[in-house]
Parts: structure tokens; C-alpha cells; sequence
């Protein structure tokens, strides 16, 4: 087959493609379903990573809760002890914090 006879059905192969748009329409490209299972493992890695990253902080928290009540009765202010803690929820668990409970605790 010479160059010129494989462009010639190329170009054939191309034309007959243009010329039936009714299908083209109706045709899903095989691209867009890699490209959905591509978004769903995403999403479904963030949140799983965000799960990760919660569950850390949260234990760093909790190991360190007894300072942080102690620092709170020794008259740090409540924003230092909640940078301290460096996640929302658990730093708001942290700020819940008894410093009664916590010196009581100490000895």
C-alpha cells in the first residue's frame, strides 16, 4: 500500500465519521468514565487523608491535655492554649478544659 492509498482512506474514514453526526452525538467517549472514576478516587482520598490528619491531631490533644489545663490555671490566655492545640475541634476540646480538675489531678 503506497502513501498515497493510506491517506486516501484516511481521509475516507474521517469523512464517513463527519458525515454521520447523529452518532457521534450518542456516542459517550470512553474518556469522560476514566475521567469520573478519576474525580471519585480523589474525593474519596482527600477525605480519607482529612480523616488522617483529624484523628493525629485529635490524639495530640488528648496526650497533651494536662499541660494544657495547667497552663490555663497558671493564667495563659485562652488563645495561646488554643494555638497550642492547633486544630479547631480538639483545641476547642482543649479549651473545655477544668484547670481546677487538672491541678487537682497533678497531685
Amino acid at each position: 500500500m503506497t502513501p498515497h492509498e493510506t491517506a486516501h482512506r484516511v481521509y475516507a474514514a474521517l469523512l464517513a465519521r463527519v458525515e454521520r453526526p447523529s452518532t457521534l452525538s450518542q456516542e459517550r467517549p470512553p474518556v469522560l468514565d476514566g475521567l469520573r472514576q478519576d474525580l471519585a478516587f480523589s474525593v474519596a482520598a482527600a477525605v480519607f487523608a482529612l480523616l488522617g490528619v483529624y484523628g493525629v491531631m485529635s490524639r495530640a490533644v488528648v496526650r497533651r491535655r494536662h499541660e494544657l489545663g495547667v497552663r490555663s490555671a497558671r493564667g495563659a490566655a485562652l488563645g495561646i492554649v488554643l494555638a497550642l492545640a492547633a486544630s479547631l475541634v480538639p483545641a476547642r476540646r482543649a479549651g473545655n478544659v477544668d484547670p481546677v480538675t487538672t491541678l487537682r489531678a497533678d497531685s
